[in-house]
């Protein structure tokens, strides 16, 4: 690889263990945790402008967070995975805001060109990895969504589970 270059614009605040995906042509920051350390985010930040490998256009922040569903709020996740299928994010399990794992799985809207995520276009699908874990990595390969690993608090997990992603999304 080549030498290592700082982006001209920077995420708009402190944030670890959150996860940074690329979906329809936009970089997408989500979740993790501020320079506290115990507060876990929801918040969605997006870059339009890195095509050059630079991210020249400011970090804005999405209308609707992590889990923004028409029956619930954003709902705060840090220590999570996720992975892009068909332009959707897909985010499964982590810590909530009281930091307790989950197993939860939110998926976006379809994301095309202009970045943002809409208040209230999320979707909690109903179908869940059986063990709420944190930590876990998540991918989408073939038309399905895979969680290896992670652990609850106290035990690591070795296991891989799949499912098959719908034409719709869910």
């Amino acid at each position: 690889i080549g030498t290592w270059a700082s982006a001209t614009n920077g995420l708009p605040f402190d944030r670890t263990w959150g996860q940074l995906e690329v979906a329809g042509g936009n970089l997408y920051y989500l979740g993790g945790q501020d320079d506290t350390a115990t507060n876990e985010q929801s918040t969605v930040f997006y870059a339009s402008s890195f095509s050059s490998g630079d991210i020249t256009a400011a970090w804005s922040t999405a209308s609707g967070g992590i889990g923004d569903t028409a029956a619930q709020a954003a709902q705060a996740r840090t220590r999570f995975g996720a992975a892009v299928w068909n332009n959707r994010i897909y985010v499964v399990g982590g810590l909530d805001g009281s930091a307790a794992n989950t197993n939860t799985v939110y998926i976006s809207p379809q994301l095309s060109s202009g970045g943002n995520i809409a208040a209230d276009s999320w979707v909690q699908d109903t179908d869940a990895p059986d063990v709420a874990r944190r930590g876990n990595t998540v991918v989408a390969y073939a038309n399905n969504l895979y969680t290896f690993g992670g652990n609850n608090g106290t035990q690591y997990f070795n296991d891989a589970q799949f499912t098959q992603i719908n034409s719709d999304g869910t």
